[in-house]
């Protein structure tokens, strides 16, 4: 596949002189569209900061456990991660030291999914029946899917002018770790064990067992046209306030380890410079886009495109507006309520909005050097 590169401006002093060097960058990022993964994909990221004799290492490339349990609980030092904002939110409120730098809005898929000969047709055919919620009772980390399955019903249900208590949470055990699905997927078994996650739903679903459930991410559409399974509800499409679409992967979290913010905030800003250039890059490169995120996803390109629709190249953009902040803050309410946080976060204090400012600096430099370049004789 050949890609468009924008190389940025190489800075002399890419690095405070009165921080200590770093020779090792750590990055993660849950497997769905973002930007990160764009922005390695294009390479401009690994070269410029191989010039300066620094190396990136991917958490789960390690296949170590307990470096790759980072994901969840940003605990490695000089470590990005970038993806679904539950963990992000638990880790903080568990005093882990991070800075959000950045949030992004891809449109996420949330349907609730039943078998067309259960009846069921709208939202309000959901009252007094059976949706289930799997819960990993042996997880370390917070149980990010349980969150996500009841963030889907309790929204769907509030459109209908339901609730929670007006259906009945059927509660099924899964034996796995989260951990286990973030390690590389180099072989067949490793990446059909990622759609296995699903097992338990559509196992209780096809059984009757259950009369629906609620699947996410690309391979849950997957799935569900491989055993016919009817949407009731994709909660994404409900017309509601944004702030009531929130889940875990909307809006997408850009954390940053806080030593690295404080000591070497060039090297930061830069990094977040390189994913707004991928960002932009999207725009105008969408099968290029769909053929990434396929990868990361491990599903085919038809799925990615049936899944996030035509306009997903345009939904990369990193930022820190208002409205995405509130959504943001409107999702740590509820994991409050529901018991998934242990202590409320100061997002006054989390938010550290100085990496986006000079990445639109460092980008708004280098225009001016090349348009100046361009325009000598």
């Amino acid at each position: 596949m050949e890609v468009a590169v924008y190389c940025l401006i190489m800075s002399p002093l890419l690095f405070e002189k009165s921080s200590p060097a770093r020779s090792v960058l750590w990055y993660t990022r849950c497997p769905v569209p973002t930007a990160f993964s764009l922005a390695w994909e294009l390479g401009a990221l690994e070269r410029e900061f191989r010039t300066c004799g620094i190396a990136w290492k991917s958490l789960q490339e390690t296949g170590d456990p307990q470096v790759i349990q980072s994901h969840f609980s940003h605990t490695q030092e000089d470590s990005f991660r970038q993806g679904g904002n539950i963990p992000a939110l638990w880790a903080k409120s568990r005093g882990a030291e991070t800075r959000l730098i950045g949030l992004s809005w891809v449109q996420t898929p949330y349907p609730i999914l039943t078998v067309p000969e259960s009846g069921i047709l709208s939202v309000s055919d959901l009252k007094g029946k059976r949706l289930l919620v799997l819960r990993h009772s042996r997880e370390r980390a917070v149980d990010f899917g349980r969150a996500t399955t009841l963030r889907t019903y309790e929204v769907a249900l509030e459109s209908a002018g339901l609730g929670l208590e007006d259906v009945k949470l059927i509660e099924v055990e899964v034996d796995r770790l989260y951990v286990d699905a973030h390690k590389p997927a180099r072989t067949l078994q490793n990446t059909f064990s990622r759609r296995g996650g699903y097992k338990e739903a559509i196992v209780s679903l096809i059984r009757r067992e259950v009369d629906a459930i609620a699947l996410q991410l690309a391979s849950g559409f997957e799935i569900a046209a491989l055993i016919g399974a009817s949407m009731i509800v994709d909660v994404r499409a409900l017309p509601v306030a944004k702030a009531a679409r929130t889940n875990n992967g909307a809006p997408r979290t850009l954390t940053v380890s806080a030593r690295l913010a404080d000591e070497q905030p060039e090297m930061v800003a830069r990094v977040v410079a390189h994913l707004l250039e991928a960002a932009e890059w999207a725009q105008s490169h969408p099968r290029e886009v769909v053929r990434i995120v396929a990868r990361d996803e491990h599903v085919a390109e038809e799925i990615i495109d049936a899944t996030y629709g035509p306009g997903l190249g345009h939904t990369f953009g990193t930022d820190l507006l208002p409205e995405n902040v509130l959504a943001l803050r409107s999702q740590a309410d509820f994991l409050l309520r529901h018991g998934f946080l242990v202590e409320d976060i100061d997002f006054a204090q989390w938010i550290d909005p100085r990496p986006l400012e000079r990445a639109r600096e460092i980008l708004a430099e280098r225009s001016a050097v090349i348009a100046k370049a361009e325009a000598k004789p």
